[in-house]
């Protein structure tokens, strides 16, 4: 018996089979797609796909039967076959609704294949066509699921930032400093120069095993920055009169590194330690390579406060035969707590000494910071504000000669995010970052000030 076009379904549709013999019967296309639905929804996955399989024999753009596959095919242990059909489908989709029940199929096929990356994709498709809130909290619940079960988990961030000082230059081509008397001025790309500042920064991890109580990840990562000047032809203060042609290259960053991490669960707390090593460019030149260890500690001492301490050494390798080598210690101790409604405030106290056998590279600096971020939506906004010191000193400071009693600096900093979660589009949604800065230091050169307002993006998960 064969089908008819476009009316029944044939032989393929339904099998009533006996031990004596398999039967045919030809129904309707309509009602075979309503059977194959109750039969998914029934736990007959067997009969369910037979009569998918049937449909798309009929036709191949069936979208029913297509979403009939994409659920019953991973739970027959044919996950490939699921997403495929669930691609499709979701091609084949005409509404946000349609789109949205096809993305999580698909996502949950990719999820049997453990392609989880692949998975939280298709997810990010559905929260665009996501019909209410109460579905994109599933899947948002859902994404989050995914991102602890992929050994894969990938961070990107970029800012493009407005800056009046994007060099971080000084405020005043003039050059002083204690003790000294000093004729001689700063060169133009020393100064403070106003413009665009762009950053990139990727992060990738892999998690090479993992338990209940311990992991051991690889990760590598890249971080970047480039320089849009709002001028580039400048006065030069060494030439009154006279101009100047800047490079903004000059002012460009790279630095790439490459880590093992450990992380383990005790009893109480949480330790991770951390070896890395990687190398750091300036203006597209090489600056210096750097190998550094870290441990790093979070003691929860209840409900609501948080104890997080950490220490690292690093050394330093440069390039130039000047500076030499640099051999870095850092100690961090924070402390934050939490409110039953969200909002929480930290604050954290850093102390850092180099050694360097160049005596301007030698100095201790220690830095306090606090913290507050709103745990709430306040109206269509998030909000996390910060503020610090930074005090550096540096016993011996060399310019034509010693400075006199060495170089003091010292850092207000501050800053906020604005978060707009509203805005979102595939579980992305925008953000402004705003810091500034205020140095005074007893040499003129590293006397500044800087602000600047930033676009950033922001996962859900």
């Amino acid at each position: 018996m064969g089908l008819t076009k476009p009316a029944l379904v044939a032989a393929a549709c339904i099998f009533c089979q006996t031990a004596a013999a398999q039967q045919t019967i030809d129904i309707p296309i309509e009602e075979a797609r309503v059977i194959a639905t109750r039969a998914l929804f029934a736990g007959d996955v067997e009969l369910a796909l037979q009569i998918a399989n049937g449909l798309l024999r009929a036709n191949p753009d069936d979208r029913t039967a297509l979403l009939v596959l994409a659920a019953a095919a991973p739970r027959a242990g044919d996950p490939e076959t699921g997403r495929k059909a669930g691609a499709r489908a979701y091609a084949l989709s005409q509404t946000d609704p349609q789109r949205y029940e096809a993305a999580r199929l698909t996502a949950l096929a990719a999820a049997n294949q453990q392609r989880y990356t692949l998975a939280t994709f298709w997810l990010r498709r559905a929260l665009n066509v996501v019909p209410n809130e109460e579905e994109r909290a599933r899947t948002l619940r859902d994404a989050r699921g995914l991102r602890n079960l992929n050994p894969w988990s990938t961070n990107l961030s970029f800012s493009i930032v407005p800056s009046n000082n994007v060099n971080g230059g000084a405020e005043d081509a003039e050059i002083t400093a204690a003790g000294q008397v000093l004729t001689g001025t700063l060169s133009a790309d020393a100064l403070a120069l106003s413009g665009l500042r762009a950053t990139f920064a990727v992060q990738t991890q892999y998690r090479l095993f993992g338990t209940a109580t311990d992991r051991l990840s690889l990760a590598a990562s890249y971080q970047g920055a480039r320089v849009k000047l709002e001028d580039e032809v400048v006065d030069d203060p060494t030439n009154p009169g006279a101009q100047v042609t800047l490079d903004a290259d000059a002012f460009s960053f790279d630095a790439v590194e490459a880590s093992v991490i450990y992380d383990r669960v005790l009893a109480d707390s949480a330790v991770q330690l951390r070896w890395s090593a990687g190398s750091v460019d300036f203006g597209g030149d090489p600056y210096y390579d750097f190998t550094r260890f870290a441990i790093s500690q979070r003691v929860p001492l209840s409900d609501s406060v948080d104890l997080q301490l950490s220490g690292r050494r690093e050394w330093q390798y440069y390039e130039s035969i000047g500076i030499r080598n640099v051999e870095a210690t850092t100690f961090v101790a924070g402390l934050s707590y939490q409110w039953d409604n969200g909002n929480r405030l930290g604050g954290s106290l850093t102390l850092s000494q180099r050694d360097s056998e160049s005596p301007n590279f030698n100095y201790d600096e220690w830095a306090f910071q606090s913290s507050f971020s709103f745990g709430q939506q306040l109206g269509p906004v998030t909000l996390g504000l910060n503020a610090g010191i930074r005090k550096a000193d540096y016993p011996v400071y060399v310019l034509i000669g010693p400075v006199d009693g060495g170089r003091q600096d010292t850092t207000f900093f501050y800053g906020a995010n604005v978060g707009f979660p509203d805005i979102e589009y595939a579980g992305f949604s925008p953000g402004l970052s705003i810091s500034g800065s205020t140095a005074e230091s007893n040499v003129s050169r590293f006397t500044r000030d800087s602000f600047s307002v930033g676009l950033t993006l922001n996962s859900a998960f």
